[in-house]
């Protein structure tokens, strides 16, 4: 698979337990020879005080909290998408 985008909803479409999380990222892949097939991979995210090498590359960017839903567009400078797995407990998922 490669990474073909990634885009950023404020307030996540998604739910854990019944809870609603802050903004999730999607990041979404096509596989490699075949046309039609994607998979999509969602981290989600909560407000908090935890640093994330990632998060810091675009948060000037982020909505305020009062917003419930935007899409990050117009960044202009390339991301690492390996650092959207920083600090992350990889071996937990639902």
């Amino acid at each position: 698979y490669s990474l073909l985008q990634c885009h950023f909803h404020w307030g996540s479409e998604h739910t854990v337990g019944g809870r609603q999380m802050d903004m999730v990222a999607h990041c979404v892949h096509s596989k490699d020879g075949v046309d039609g097939m994607y998979g999509v991979l969602g981290v989600l995210y909560e407000i908090g005080n935890a640093q994330n090498a990632f998060l810091a590359t675009i948060e000037d960017h982020l909505p305020g909290a009062s917003m419930t839903h935007r899409r990050l567009a117009g960044h202009q400078h390339l991301l690492d998408y390996d650092d959207i797995y920083a600090g992350l407990a990889l071996n937990e998922y639902w």
